[in-house]
């Protein structure tokens, strides 16, 4: 027996039962070899099972992990890139679809930045509210001005577009030329539209109200004389509604800006820059 191993030895491999060698001869005295052998190849035959079990487990544990990260960062890249947006406009320049004018012009800022921008459309007043508590990181499209009331607006100094303000009745006897002229009559507009609360001073009543659908309902049904909205989203629910013989009064012409809330404010030199490349190069 002892021959054959030190044969299995002096070939340059170990023996099951190398471990004999390594024993103080006390530990093998009086045992007979073949017995030492196979306590110790037992014990050997345990320690790699749990070896091998042990490693398993870990692997499983890292496979599992990469698996997680592999499907979880394409999410937060996305998350981490997406801006939210609020407005007041409606189709045909800012739609459900995000494929309005108006649309088209906020995704293609937020594209030249790398970033994705998701816009929702919110009633006037509550559009402010939100983006003053940053609930969304801006609003768009807005008269210059509001962040001397709402503290934690941010303007981006280069107007998106102009808007046309305007005056829809009717009365074909009625004539407005300027906001003086809106005296004698009922005028309604939506709630949270800030140049018409300026503007709109001594008239005869003033009805706002939560939208444009309700606004344009009012001068359908005749309970208002004269409703105020921007020119082309006005036309479109006129026609939505099918009134004939409407009359559109020119009072304003307005540069609109785009609002973030201060925590974003490091965007403003990248998205003013990219306006003003947008208006250079065509796209607007």
């Amino acid at each position: 027996m002892w021959f054959l191993i030190s044969l299995h030895m002096a070939a340059g491999q170990k023996h099951p039962c190398w471990h004999l060698w390594s024993l103080p001869s006390r530990q093998i005295a009086g045992s007979k070899p073949e017995n030492i052998c196979r306590q110790f190849h037992k014990s050997d035959q345990m320690s790699e099972t749990n070896t091998s079990s042990q490693s398993v487990k870990l692997l499983a544990k890292l496979g599992l992990a990469i698996v997680l990260i592999m499907l979880l960062w394409p999410l937060r890249g996305d998350a981490a890139e997406a801006v939210s947006f609020n407005t007041t406009t409606t189709a045909p320049l800012a739609t459900k679809d995000q494929d309005g004018f108006q649309d088209e012009i906020l995704i293609e800022v937020f594209r030249r930045q790398g970033r994705k921008v998701i816009t929702r459309y919110l009633p006037g007043e509550r559009s402010l509210i939100n983006l003053n508590k940053g609930v969304d990181d801006g609003t768009v499209v807005r008269i210059a001005g509001l962040e001397k009331t709402y503290t934690n607006f941010r303007i981006v100094p280069e107007a998106v577009l102009d808007f046309e303000f305007v005056a829809f009745t009717l009365d074909q006897a009625v004539v407005i030329n300027n906001w003086a002229d809106l005296k004698p009559y009922s005028v309604s507009f939506v709630n949270g539209w800030k140049i018409y609360e300026k503007n709109v001073q001594g008239v005869k009543q003033i009805v706002r109200v939560r939208d444009q659908v309700q606004l344009f309902q009012l001068l359908a049904a005749k309970r208002t004389d004269i409703v105020l909205y921007e020119k082309w989203s006005g036309l479109y629910e006129i026609k939505k509604l099918g009134l004939k013989n409407v009359r559109a009064h020119p009072l304003a012409t307005r540069a609109m800006y785009m609002y973030l809330h201060k925590k974003n404010e490091a965007m403003i030199p990248d998205l003013t820059a990219a306006l003003k490349s947008m208006k250079s190069d065509g796209t607007i």
